[in-house]
């Protein structure tokens, strides 16, 4: 897929923090999204954006503290109003409360450096994507958006 523009949904082999993610994604490449993961057994890759919770990664950068933070306090406020009250059921024995996962991950987040992700939305020029192509830490991927770069496109990565 050479010449064209990628959006990767990775999932990794277990949850990582910010410090490790760093190290791990290469630098030609853009994360755009943080995921928290789920504590579940639901099988999270057929839901839509809107039933998985993550962070925002703002011009590729790493979130800072004040990201972390103000992510925190919106899990918070997201539970405080209802928002998280959406359960997914496979049967009785497959679920996914979204509730149940933002209140785990903020039981055991209390610090910047406990704060761990399950996987990334990343982005990039395709070529760039192959040094991923056998990386242990990778439990699965999806490829999401391609198109074809245009001379007119401006790619920072």
């Amino acid at each position: 897929m050479t010449d064209q523009a990628v959006e990767v949904a990775v999932t990794f082999d277990k949850a990582y923090t910010i410090k490790e993610i760093a190290e791990l994604v290469p630098d030609n490449l853009m994360i755009n999204w943080y995921w928290i993961g789920s504590s579940s057994n639901y099988d999270t890759a057929e839901l839509t954006a809107d039933a998985q919770l993550g962070l925002t990664a703002y011009d590729g950068t790493e979130p800072s503290q004040s990201d972390l933070e103000t992510f925190k306090e919106n899990l918070n406020s997201a539970l405080s109003k209802g928002y998280l009250d959406r359960t997914y059921d496979r049967d009785s024995d497959i679920s996914l409360n979204l509730v149940d996962d933002a209140r785990t991950y903020l039981e055991t987040s209390d610090s910047q450096e406990k704060m761990t992700f399950s996987g990334l939305i990343l982005t990039g020029r395709a070529e760039n994507f192959k040094s991923l192509q056998n990386a242990s830490w990778i439990f699965g991927s999806n490829l999401g958006q391609s198109v074809i770069i245009q001379p007119y496109h401006t790619l920072s990565k």
